[in-house]
């Protein structure tokens, strides 16, 4: 399969909005780059081409059977077409190493459709290197390793949702509240509730003083806190068609987690 690299250039704090259109058209990733200066505050990006600090720039790899759809979503999410809103181009890619994963490649699956799950945190999947059973197998590795010295690992979801769709938690700042449970519990000062899915902080144990306004209440911290077992259910399912796609390259230990975690939803 061919790609083509497609570069945009826009004032700073734009690019955000860019990479959502093109996520919701089915991008699998994209980066962002800002330019940095010194000088005139301008440094040469590609050829004769300067950009001024004050830019960011925004990569996106693409096949060339789907590129102009998508550069015309990029052009208009940019709102390049007007005058000192920035530039698109796009340019030829002659060699590409680690994105087997947009051919079909059971090395990662990265591409899905819109509204689906997407197993691929941060949208690395495409710039992984070599099979992600093997990544996996290093980072358990290296958690043997390090031992104790290992860091702790906590999971949020920010994005739980109402019956009217609207997101429960504030975010933004107030997202310190939970920090500094996680940070009281790394430290071995904060209580936690076993669930099925892990330990859970004790919902009187987050502060949500001040949060009356936003309709946060002890008993809506409880509802964020509550483990819906058939939902769970369902994504033990999805995990498990997912790792078949990585055959005998899959480390025995994650198996043997995901069985476990079926076990504790039972």
């Amino acid at each position: 399969m061919d790609y083509e690299a497609i570069v945009v250039i826009v004032e700073r704090g734009k690019a955000n909005g860019v990479i959502k259109k093109v996520s919701e058209a089915g991008a699998i990733g994209a980066t962002i780059a800002y330019g940095r200066g010194s000088g005139e505050q301008t440094f040469s990006f590609f050829r004769s081409l300067k950009v001024e600090s004050s830019k960011e720039i925004i990569l996106i790899i693409s096949p060339c059977d789907t590129l102009d759809a998508l550069y015309e979503i990029v052009v208009d999410a940019a709102k390049v077409r007007e005058q000192g809103k920035g530039i698109a181009f796009t340019v030829p890619i002659g060699r590409l190493t680690g994105i087997r994963s947009m051919e079909g490649d059971a090395d990662a699956a990265a591409a899905g459709a819109v509204g689906q799950v997407r197993r691929d945190p941060m949208a690395m999947l495409p710039f992984c290197g070599y099979n992600m059973g093997d990544y996996w197998a290093h980072w358990i590795e290296m958690g043997k390793v390090l031992g104790d010295k290992a860091p702790k690992i906590f999971n949020v979801n920010w994005f739980r949702t109402n019956e009217q769709g609207k997101f429960i938690w504030p975010g933004f700042g107030d997202n310190m509240r939970v920090l500094d449970w996680i940070i009281e519990r790394a430290e071995d000062n904060a209580d936690a509730v076993e669930t099925p899915i892990g330990y859970e902080p004790k919902p009187e144990d987050i502060n949500i003083d001040g949060l009356e306004d936003s309709g946060i209440t002890l008993d809506v911290v409880k509802d964020l806190l509550n483990v819906d077992k058939a939902l769970w259910k369902e994504d033990a399912a999805n995990v498990k068609e997912f790792y078949a796609k990585f055959g005998d390259r899959l480390p025995q230990k994650m198996k043997d987690q995901l069985a476990a975690l079926e076990e504790r939803l039972q």
